[in-house]
This record gives C-alpha cells, structure tokens and sequence, in this order.
C-alpha cells in the first residue's frame, strides 16, 4: 500500500470516527456511508465534541443492538485471529475503500468495552476536562438535575435526543436541534423573564420597590417556567396580576390575568392559572 493510500484510509477512518460521535440518524452530504451500518449515527459539525470512552462504548452499544449477540461474538473469533497474526491494522483498514466499515466497527465496540487494544494511531485520547469542573454527563450522573448543569463560559446547555445533557458553542445548538440529535435545553428563569418582556413592553420595569410595588413570581415547570407579573397594593393587597407559560422552545403563552372584584382581598393567587 502506497504512502497516499495509507493517508486517504487514515483520514476516511478518522473522518467515520469523529462524525459518528454525536447520535444522530442523519446523512447528508458530509456523513461518510457504512454499508455496514446504514443508520450509523453521524452529524457534521466541526470540531467535534471530545466524548471520553465510556461516552464511546454508551454510542457504540447501539452496533451491538443493530448486529445481534451471536454475530458479534463471531466476528470477536475473528478480531482475536487478526491479532494474534498481526494483522489487526490491516484488518481494520479493509473496506474502507468499498464504504463497508465492518471490521472497524467490530473492532471499535470491543475496543472501547475494554476488551481489545488499538493498533499505533488508532488510540483514543481521554478529553481534557479543566481542573475542578466536571463534565455536563458526569454533573448529570452525580445527581445534578438538568437544568443546573453548568457550563463553560463561551458555551451553551443542549440536551440530546437520549436525554443526557452536553455543552455545546452556541451557533452549534440550533443545528443540532434542526438535525435531531438535540432537544430544546432546559430555558433558565431569567431568559423566560426576558422573553416575555421583550413581547409586553409594559413589564420592563419589573421588578420594582417603589409604589405600588412591583415584583415578578416563578416557578419551574416540566417543559419551562410559569411566569408572573403582579402589582400589589395596600388596601388591596394584589391589584393587578398577568400570568405566562414559556416553554422550552421559548414560546410565550399567556395563561391568564386576575383583576380583584369588590370585596376581593386575595394576598396570593396560583401562578399556574392566575387565580
């Protein structure tokens, strides 16, 4: 094999590593094609996330899935006789002309559970986490729930099709949500706030001390944040109050308004219906 074709394999395989990572079903015209596995997830986004292994073997278990117990462990009878004969990187290469990548997914799966080694530049590198911030998946895995997962400072909470979170710049977000491989993250307390603002001018000097008082309530939602705007009084202790759902996909609903009637003294009303 030629130095040139040595190189093209290189880059079609590193090309197949890297644009499977994310876990999407979705081929366009930057995903390489795997006879092997046409649903291979693939997205085209430069530079890739860096996953750690573990992030590898939980992606690489759908192959296994998508294979069948039984052929896998053939296939693994396979792998086993092309390292003791030498001949794993050569195995590896094979097909990647053809688009049929079967031997390096075979090989990866074990690879990545720990039960094969990787032949000279086919290594996987553990990403480099800063020092004393810990992954959004490992936040998640140690019990943080979602939507207090904390991120670096130039990126952006997405949460992927599987329901575990990662962190992503933020012209990414949007195309990963069009592709399918992210939902809509979980939207914070003060954006929904500033949505619905930026809709109803009349709230954009809330909150306020002054008189009559002016104070904004929330409360978390499955799917958002419920968003009150209430001016109170003295004699009477609420006197105006509008009531808003905004969902994760940054839409204002409006639920409703309260307006005391005579002899209406209400001190509080439910932010879930305005009442």
């Amino acid at each position: 094999m030629t130095l040139g074709m040595k190189i093209m394999l290189m880059l079609v395989m590193m090309t197949t590593l890297f644009a499977i990572q994310f876990g999407v079903n979705h081929v366009d015209a930057k995903c390489m094609l795997d006879k092997d596995w046409p649903e291979k997830p693939c997205i085209d986004t430069a530079p890739p996330l860096p996953l750690s292994k573990s992030e590898w073997k939980d992606l690489w278990s759908k192959y296994h899935t998508f294979k069948g117990a039984e052929w896998m462990d053939q296939q693994k009878s396979e792998l086993d006789q092309q390292i003791m004969s030498g001949n794993l990187k050569e195995w590896i290469e094979s097909g990647s002309s053809t688009q049929n990548f079967t031997n390096y997914n075979v090989w990866f799966y074990y690879y990545v559970n720990g039960q094969v080694l990787a032949p000279d530049g086919y290594e996987l590198e553990e990403p480099i986490r800063d020092a004393g911030f810990l992954s959004p998946l490992q936040q998640f895995r140690s019990g943080i729930s979602i939507d207090k997962i904390q991120c670096k400072e130039e990126l952006v909470l997405v949460t992927k099709h599987d329901g575990s979170p990662a962190c992503v710049k933020p012209e990414t977000k949007t195309k990963l949500i069009e592709r399918g491989w992210a939902i809509f993250g979980q939207l914070e307390e003060k954006e929904a706030i500033n949505l619905i603002k930026k809709q109803y001018s009349q709230f954009q000097d809330f909150p306020s001390n002054g008189l009559p008082p002016k104070i904004i309530l929330t409360e978390k939602s499955n799917n958002g944040w419920y968003v009150t705007f209430e001016t109170q009084g003295s004699g009477i202790p609420i006197i105006e109050a509008k009531c808003f759902l905004v969902d994760n996909s940054k839409t204002v609903i409006q639920i409703g308004e309260y307006k005391p009637k005579i002899g209406d003294v209400k001190i509080d009303i439910s932010i879930k219906t305005c009442s």
